[in-house]
């Protein structure tokens, strides 16, 4: 297995609402994104990035499992309108400086003409006695292959020196 470059974005001074890539060409079989990012937020320490393909806004599925040091949660939620890569960054939250969250989501056989499996794993820092850190799977059920992804925070945007960067895996 090989991976590939296809494009790294780096948020500049002011900050960015969403990262689209687009168009993705038909010459690997998976591709994989890594996150490292902060989110303007600042009513927690931790916020989702939004995950969707082709513009397509339903049939999104995804259930985590997150441990926090003390306590562990699972959650998830089908019919949605993206797929939330829960707690992927940190934020402005009280102050947190410049922690920053990250986030490796792998999408499988992206030209397929079935559903897409999406697997994840991320973790948001707030300070030295309080990360939250989860493994996601996630399903969506566009049946074109993937030619755009488009990824923003939940509920804030991305602060300056996030970096997303996609790969082609061979």
């Amino acid at each position: 297995m090989g991976m590939e470059l296809i494009e790294t974005v780096t948020v500049s001074s002011g900050g960015q609402a969403s990262i689209t890539f687009s168009p993705i060409a038909a010459n690997w079989t998976d591709l994989y994104i890594v996150v490292s990012g902060k989110s303007t937020y600042t009513s927690s320490p931790r916020d989702a990035i939004k995950l969707q393909f082709n513009g397509v806004t339903s049939g999104y599925s995804y259930k985590f499992l997150e441990g926090t040091g003390s306590a562990t949660n699972s959650l998830g939620a089908s019919s949605q309108a993206q797929i939330l890569i829960t707690h992927a960054l940190s934020t402005n939250f009280s102050g947190l400086g410049n922690l920053f969250g990250s986030a490796s989501i792998y999408i499988s056989n992206y030209l397929s003409s079935n559903s897409k499996s999406v697997s994840s794993d991320q973790t948001a820092l707030r300070n030295s006695t309080d990360a939250h850190s989860a493994i996601q799977a996630s399903l969506s059920t566009v049946t074109s292959p993937i030619t755009s992804i488009y990824l923003s925070p939940e509920n804030g945007s991305f602060t300056e020196h996030s970096t997303v960067s996609l790969y082609g895996v061979i």
